[in-house]
């Protein structure tokens, strides 16, 4: 497969990755302001050059410093039929005793694409898979702004691993299986505004991987 046709399938294996790449959920160090023994569920839509996602997580704050979460993203590719579907699950820290919320997280996700259309090949990719893994560290913190009303303003950052692959068939026609590891940084800058059991936001994720673009994401959350 020659460079260009390779730059153009990263487009769209990053196009699904970067709608879950910085998927995090937790306290607030990654953006779930909830208390020990209490769950959060988030849903939102993310925006990204090539890529429009539609996703929902869901964290379980267990009793002591574990978080767990898990999460599903539906991403339409502008170039590509049909949608790509991504599951993702983490599992994050809470250090104590620092006067913030702050965790180290790691997170799994995998994408898949299968059928996938494009003018990259003459034929369909008939799938295309990603898996991720992503081991970073968080920091927010829950601030009152009136006695009902709650600002969270959270970041994270580390490091992001990528494997892909993709396969191209089209009247008998096989291509050779293209497959590609890289390494990145990625990054999350978020704002939470809202009550103690409603709130709404908006986070911007970034990986340095090439052909990734800043992924916008709004959205809305409810504590329980």
């Amino acid at each position: 497969m020659c460079g260009c046709r390779m730059t153009q399938l990263l487009v769209v294996v990053t196009a699904l990755v970067s709608t879950i790449a910085a998927n995090a959920t937790a306290q607030a160090c990654v953006g779930v302001p909830s208390g020990d023994g209490r769950f959060a569920l988030q849903a939102g839509v993310g925006l990204t050059t090539g890529a429009t996602s539609y996703g929902a997580d869901f964290s379980a704050n267990v009793r002591g410093p574990f978080v767990v979460g898990a999460s599903y993203a539906l991403t339409n590719l502008a170039y590509a039929e049909p949608n790509g579907s991504t599951f993702s699950g983490d599992v994050a820290f809470e250090i104590p005793g620092v006067g913030m919320s702050l965790c180290p997280r790691f997170g799994v996700a995998y994408s898949r694409a299968s059928g996938l259309s494009t003018n990259i090949y003459p034929g369909p990719y008939t799938t295309v898979t990603t898996v991720s893994w992503s081991l970073e560290v968080g920091g927010g913190k829950t601030l009152p702004v009136t006695p009902t009303l709650f600002a969270t303003p959270f970041a994270a950052a580390g490091l992001v691993l990528l494997h892909s692959q993709a396969q191209a068939k089209s009247g008998g026609f096989t291509s050779d299986r293209y497959t590609d590891d890289v390494a990145g940084l990625g990054a999350v800058l978020g704002l939470l505004i809202g009550g103690r059991k409603v709130h709404a936001g908006a986070r911007v994720s970034f990986v340095t991987i090439d052909d990734s673009d800043p992924l916008v994401t709004l959205g809305v959350g409810f504590v329980f």
